[in-house]
């Protein structure tokens, strides 16, 4: 059966009945399907303009992660920054000073 699309519908853009997603940009041939050729799904366009940039998308999931571990890496390289190093044990000021954390010496 034969679906058609009328300009200006609300569904000029979605699939034709019987469709199949096809990933990979390959047609129902197992052929690879050029950039400026007609788009597989059916929709008339070039697949350029179609379903090229469906396929090479991320999913939002996957942006998610990408995002997520970004930031902790970020986080993780600020806190190594701002930790402070305790006096050591071993350098005892001299008499009359006191061990200062903020600068990491005697005063």
């Amino acid at each position: 059966m034969l679906a058609l699309r009328v300009r200006g519908s609300s569904r000029a853009n979605a699939p034709l009945a019987g469709h199949r997603s096809l990933s990979g940009g390959r047609d129902l041939a197992g052929d690879k399907v050029g950039r400026n050729d007609s788009c597989p799904c059916g929709s008339g366009k070039k697949y350029k303009q179609c379903c090229e940039n469906k396929e090479h998308s991320l999913s939002p999931g996957a942006w998610i992660a990408i995002v997520g571990v970004a930031v902790a890496a970020v986080v993780a390289v600020v806190m190594s920054f701002s930790v402070t190093a305790p006096p050591p044990a071993a350098v005892a000021c001299p008499p009359g000073q006191v061990w200062s954390g903020e600068h990491g010496h005697c005063h």
